[in-house]
């Protein structure tokens, strides 16, 4: 982020991941205290060590939960903008009991990728 300017990074939140898209490297996160979905790109997650095998899981309606601070800052264009910075993985639990999985892969989540996000 060479041409933004950092206006603001808060305290360490909790949140879990609502959507990863695989093609092109990014994704949000839902806070846990509510508030907008946040930003998260492949290049934070890939700092934490966050594996392919453990985003595969939200496609099945695992709840990927983090801990993360916000940053606030201008992009380019000088609007304000929000992301996820300094993830760390907390863990997952499965799908809660009564939510259909409807991913149409027929991959397991444990099958999906053994790499970590590449840069």
């Amino acid at each position: 982020m060479s041409s933004t300017k950092v206006v603001q990074v808060s305290d360490f939140q909790h949140g879990k991941l609502k959507f990863y898209n695989e093609d092109k490297d990014y994704g949000f996160i839902v806070p846990d205290n509510g508030g907008a979905d946040l930003f998260v790109h492949s290049e934070d997650l890939n700092k934490a060590n966050i594996s392919r095998d453990i985003l595969a899981k939200s496609k099945y309606k695992y709840l990927i939960k983090f801990e993360f601070m916000v940053m606030t800052y201008k992009n380019k264009k000088g609007e304000l903008q929000r992301k996820a910075v300094d993830l760390k993985y907390l863990g997952e639990e499965p799908p809660p009991e009564g939510v259909q999985n409807t991913s149409q892969s027929n991959e397991s989540p444990t099958s999906a990728a053994n790499t970590f996000i590449s840069q």
